[in-house]
C-alpha cells in the first residue's frame, strides 16, 4: 500500500508506470559512451581566453573560458 507521500507530485517513479521498459533501455545507454577524441589545434591557431568575467542580470559574477579564431570573426 502506497502512503500519500508517494502520490504527491515530485515523487514520481518512472519505473513503475507504463513504458518502463523503454525508460530503463534510454537509461542505459545514457551510461555507455563512446570514446572521447581531444583535438589540440596548432598552436596560434584559437585565440584562449581564460576566466573571463561574465556578470548576469543579477550581479553574479561568473568566470568562463573564451575560445575563438585568431582574426577575432565568429563563424556560424
Amino acid at each position: 500500500m502506497s502512503s500519500s507521500r508517494d502520490d504527491e507530485a515530485g515523487h514520481d517513479k518512472p519505473w513503475c508506470r507504463p513504458g518502463r521498459g523503454r525508460y530503463a533501455l534510454r537509461r542505459l545507454s545514457g551510461m555507455v559512451r563512446p570514446d572521447v577524441s581531444v583535438y589540440r589545434p596548432e598552436p596560434g591557431r584559437v585565440q584562449v581566453e581564460n576566466d573571463r568575467p561574465v556578470v548576469t542580470r543579477d550581479g553574479t559574477v561568473l568566470r568562463v573560458n573564451v575560445y575563438r579564431p585568431p582574426d577575432g570573426t565568429l563563424r556560424l
